[in-house]
């Protein structure tokens, strides 16, 4: 893989703040992860690019007016005609009214 350009989905862009389809860079998009978590997802890319595979998974995310949102990311690796990695289609989407009403339940057990 030759960039870390990343272009967002409308999904995306209204969650994080930025114009739908516009490209920008991994550490522009992970500006909005709480430090403590954006380690661990850079790790995570980082490995998904070492072993061209992709895992779901969830992270925080401080948008600009400064709640706290949950993201889900779910992707899978895209290859050229003679397997090399070239990109990640990820879908990531808003969880954070459902992690709520599971943190609820679990509290309440």
């Amino acid at each position: 893989m030759k960039n870390n350009l990343i272009t967002c989905s409308k999904n995306i862009s209204r969650v994080i703040g930025f114009p739908d389809g516009e490209q920008i860079t991994i550490e522009k998009l992970t500006e909005g992860i709480p430090q403590e978590d954006k380690k661990q997802v850079l790790k995570h890319l980082e490995n998904s690019i070492k072993n061209k595979s992709f895992t779901n998974f969830q992270h925080p995310y401080i948008t600009s007016d400064g709640s706290e949102r949950v993201i889900q990311v779910l992707g899978e690796p895209i290859f050229d005609d003679i397997d090399n990695l070239t990109g990640f289609m990820c879908s990531s989407q808003d969880i954070t009214t459902r992690k709520r009403f599971e943190d609820e339940l679990f509290e309440k057990k």
